[in-house]
């Protein structure tokens, strides 16, 4: 994400608006590297693209990584499913009425790690 650092040295970083999903679904790489997913329905999942997916969203290098947060405003559990990870870490599920912060790493082209970090 292209950062800029203002007069008082406050840290901006570009932000495009959400990603709104409300059924299950697989996430694109794009979605991922959006950095921030609203869930709008009833329980469900949101399934992790493939490595191949987030190799060609991003210029990722060796032990990178990104943030991504899903943000729940829908009425039922949002679960995050592995798919083409190799990694899951922490707690996968986004109750109704809060939120997860997540840290996606790239160690290697065929080997990312989801981890719960917040």
């Amino acid at each position: 994400f292209p950062v800029t650092i203002g007069s008082a040295g406050v840290i901006y970083t570009r932000q495009a608006a959400p990603t709104a999903k409300s059924t299950s679904a697989t996430l694109t790489g794009a979605e991922m590297l959006g950095g921030i997913i609203q869930w709008t329905g009833a329980a469900g999942t949101l399934t992790l693209p493939s490595t191949t997916t987030m190799e060609a969203a991003g210029a990722w290098f060796a032990n990178s990584a990104v943030d991504l947060s899903i943000i729940n405003t829908g009425s039922g559990t949002v679960t995050v499913a592995i798919g083409g990870f190799n990694t899951l870490l922490g707690s996968m599920t986004v109750a109704a009425g809060s939120s997860g912060t997540f840290r996606i790493r790239r160690a290697t082209s065929s080997a990312y790690a989801f981890y719960r970090i917040g």
